[in-house]
C-alpha cells in the first residue's frame, strides 16, 4: 500500500511542477529573437525571471545555459523531495 500510495505523491507532484514548464508558444517565441539580450529580455517574463536575474552581462549562450541548468536541477530536486 505504501508503494501506491508513494506513487500517486510522485504522480502528483510533477504535474503540479509541469506547470512551470515553458509553453511551446513561449518556446516559439524565444526562437524568434534576434539576439540574446532580446532572447533575455522575453525570457524575462517568464517563470525563469528570478534565474535570469542572475546571469552577467554581456550575454553569452553559455552563461544563459548555465543559469537554466541550475533552474532545472532546482525542479529535479523539488521532485525527489
Amino acid at each position: 500500500m505504501v508503494v501506491g500510495s508513494l506513487g500517486t505523491y510522485a504522480t502528483v507532484k510533477s504535474y503540479s511542477l509541469k506547470g512551470k514548464l515553458l509553453t511551446k508558444k513561449t518556446f516559439q517565441t524565444l526562437a524568434e529573437s534576434r539576439n540574446l539580450d532580446e532572447f533575455v529580455s522575453r525570457l524575462n517574463s517568464t517563470k525563469y525571471a528570478d534565474c535570469v536575474r542572475q546571469i552577467p552581462k554581456p550575454y553569452s549562450s553559455n552563461n544563459i545555459e548555465m543559469s537554466l541548468r541550475g533552474k532545472q536541477s532546482e525542479l529535479y530536486y523539488k521532485m525527489m523531495g
